[in-house]
């Protein structure tokens, strides 16, 4: 994700703090209005399409990678994992560690 500078997220943060969405429907709500603000300020255009979904997609990216991988780690720790499956994850990464040993 394109961290922007702790001097530019000012200007967005005293506007971010007041959107407390209740819901999915509302997230959905906000993402696609500030979408929409970018798309009016920037002009409709291929790139800014690009520029949007690309920003949208890695953002998604994003709490997957920081936030949804420790929790299911947390889950599987709480809960046990799902029979077979760190057999199977074991037995993919020992064949990728033979492979990368043997160049």
């Amino acid at each position: 994700m394109p961290y922007i500078l702790k001097k530019d997220r000012i200007k967005l943060e005293d506007a971010l703090q007041k959107i407390i969405p209740e819901n999915a429907g509302e997230i959905n709500y906000c993402i696609f209005k500030i979408a929409l603000n970018y798309i009016k300020s920037k002009g409709l255009s291929y790139q800014t399409l690009n520029d949007l979904e690309g920003a949208l997609s890695n953002c998604s990216k994003e709490i997957y990678r920081r936030i949804s991988t420790h929790y299911e780690d947390l889950k599987i720790v709480e809960n046990g994992d799902i029979d077979g499956a760190s057999e199977l994850l074991d037995g993919i990464i020992d064949s990728m560690l033979a492979k990368f040993n043997k160049k």
